[in-house]
C-alpha cells in the first residue's frame, strides 16, 4: 500500500525575523521602562553607610518613590512625593556630581544640629541606643575601636557606627530649606554628606529614588534584606 508523504514547507525567514520585531521592541520598551521609571540597581563604593550597606553590597532602589529622572539627567523631571526622616536614597552629589546613597534626617522646615555627635532634630535629641563594639566583618574600622549605635525617628529605626577615637563633632543649628534634605551617611566617621559645606542640604529633586533591599552581598545572610 502507496503512503503519502507531505511536502515541507519552506522556511519564510523573512516572514519569521518580520514578526519578530514587534516582540523585541515591546521587550526592548518594557525594560527601558523598568529601568527608568520603577527598579535600579546601585552598588555601594565605600564605608559611609556602614552597618546599613557595606563596600561592594548591591542593592535595589525604587525610582519611582519621590518623582522621575531620565536617563543622563541629575534633576528630576517630575516630583510627587518627598523623602520622609529615615528613608536611605541614593541622590546626585552637588559636589562632584556622582551618585552616593545616604540617609534623610531632615525635611524642608526641620532645625538640624550636631552637639558631641548627637543629631538634634527640632530641638530635640533623636533617639540613640548603644549596641556595643562593632560587628567583624561588617565594618572596616578595628571593631574594638568601634560601636554601633542605634538611632531612631518615630517608629523607624537603624544603626550608625562610630569611631571610639575620634573627637566628638557638632555642628551649629541649620534650617532645611524649602525643596531640600539633610542627609547623613549612617557611619558618621566615614561619610561625605550635608555637613560638607559643597554638598550642604540637597535639594529634592537631585533624589533618584529610595533604597529598598541588598541583592547581594559578599557578608553571608545580608542578600535578600530589606534596608531600614
Amino acid at each position: 500500500m502507496a503512503t503519502l508523504e507531505r511536502r515541507a514547507l519552506p522556511t519564510r525567514w523573512g516572514r519569521i525575523v518580520l514578526w519578530s520585531i514587534p516582540y523585541l521592541v515591546v521587550g526592548l520598551v518594557q525594560a527601558l521602562s523598568v529601568r527608568v521609571l520603577s527598579i535600579e540597581a546601585f552598588d555601594t563604593d565605600g564605608p559611609s553607610m556602614e552597618p546599613t550597606l557595606l563596600d561592594g553590597d548591591r542593592f535595589v532602589v525604587d525610582k519611582s518613590a519621590y518623582g522621575l529622572t531620565l536617563p543622563f539627567s541629575e534633576l528630576a523631571s517630575e516630583h510627587w512625593a518627598d523623602p520622609q526622616p529615615g528613608d536611605v536614597v541614593v541622590l546626585r552629589s552637588p559636589a562632584d556630581h556622582v551618585d552616593i546613597v545616604k540617609r534623610v534626617i531632615g525635611v524642608a522646615g526641620d532645625r538640624i544640629e550636631i552637639r558631641d555627635d548627637v543629631v538634634f532634630r527640632n530641638g530635640e535629641a533623636i533617639q540613640q541606643r548603644i549596641l556595643g563594639p562593632c560587628v567583624p566583618d561588617a565594618s572596616t574600622e578595628d571593631t574594638t575601636d568601634c560601636e554601633w549605635v542605634e538611632e531612631g525617628i518615630a517608629t523607624q529605626r537603624w544603626r550608625t557606627s562610630r569611631s571610639l577615637l575620634s573627637v566628638p563633632e557638632s555642628m551649629p543649628e541649620l534650617v532645611v530649606p524649602e525643596g531640600a534634605v539633610f542627609v547623613l551617611g549612617d557611619h558618621r566617621d566615614r561619610s561625605n554628606d550635608s555637613r560638607n559645606p559643597r554638598i550642604g542640604c540637597v535639594a529634592v529633586e537631585r533624589i533618584r529614588g529610595r533604597a529598598l533591599a541588598i541583592y547581594w552581598s559578599e557578608m553571608a545572610g545580608r542578600a535578600g534584606t530589606w534596608i531600614p
